[in-house]
């Protein structure tokens, strides 16, 4: 039974191969490759794990699946750079970082606990440290600590941690939501950037879904969450995390005027290609083991 299941899979793949091919063979489509199509029509390659996730991190993953799926059909490579993906820096994705968890995402939340045992990790194997705005090959192992929205224990618990282990961190400020309950203050942003060891980055204003909006509303959003986070850190903002991973065409066409590097949240393939306008990241969920934690980063 297991057998007829796996070639029947195995059949609807390869048809799924064969329409995305002719697709790009004989449609007027520029901006899809033959990769492209395949990797829209099939799931997502996650890196190896070894457990299972909660239920509630799988709601918060699908959310999240959904929104990126609605927007990515149709999207193109941006006329950049592009960068191998096996040597290129690994970038992981965080949120909160807290012992206690509210609201339905339970999995966005990383114990503290477990925070610092990952930055041992990472300081044992000897790891680079990048910035989101230093996206680049590096002849060794090389990391980017990503957190998104600006939450206040990114200051009161993630910040202590950072110094404590000589690590370096880029936080994505949603800035309408900065000096509001639970999120960071201008106070403890700009402390946190004239240490050195954090950088900041765009989330946009409203954290809204930017593939949904006008191209007016998209400028809007991209630039003065731009101009907002410049003036309270003292320096250039280049790198931006889409929102939910929201983006599309118009996006595409637009947020390269404003930010060097972009981040989705987009699982990496290995050996995929990554382009600087769509830069995958690992998602560090709250129950993930340490072995699938190594396996991101080795």
């Amino acid at each position: 039974m297991k057998n007829k299941t796996k070639a029947k899979t195995c059949g609807t793949r390869c048809l799924l191969l064969l329409l995305g091919v002719l697709l790009c063979t004989f449609s007027s489509c520029t901006s899809s490759t033959a990769s492209e199509i395949l990797t829209m029509a099939m799931p997502q390659v996650c890196a190896p794990m070894t457990e299972s996730l909660p239920s509630e991190t799988m709601t918060a993953l699908r959310a999240e699946d959904l929104t990126i799926r609605g927007y990515y059909q149709g999207t193109r490579a941006a006329e950049r750079e592009i960068l191998p993906g096996d040597q290129a820096p690994r970038v992981l994705m965080y949120h909160l970082v807290r012992d206690d968890t509210y609201g339905p995402f339970g999995g966005l939340f990383v114990r503290v606990a477990d925070m610092e045992q990952q930055l041992q990790m990472l300081q044992e194997l000897g790891c680079t440290y990048l910035f989101a705005d230093e996206y680049q090959n590096t002849a060794g192992r090389s990391v980017m600590l990503t957190f998104d929205d600006g939450y206040d224990d990114n200051y009161t618990n993630l910040f202590p941690l950072l110094i404590k282990y000589d690590a370096r961190a880029t936080i994505f400020l949603v800035t309408d939501l900065i000096g509001t309950p639970g999120y960071l203050t201008v106070e403890q942003i700009r402390e946190m950037a004239d240490s050195g060891y954090v950088r900041f980055g765009s989330h946009t204003l409203s954290h809204s879904l930017l593939a949904t909006l006008s191209e007016e509303a998209v400028r809007h959003e991209l630039a003065e969450s731009q101009k907002i986070i410049s003036q309270w850190v003292g320096s250039p903002v280049r790198s931006l995390a889409y929102p939910s991973g929201s983006y599309n065409n118009l996006t595409l066409s637009c947020v390269m005027e404003y930010y060097d590097y972009c981040y989705t949240v987009n699982t990496p393939i290995p050996g995929q290609t990554v382009s600087p306008d769509r830069i995958p990241r690992y998602y560090i969920a709250r129950d993930l083991s340490m072995d699938a934690f190594r396996s991101y980063v080795r």
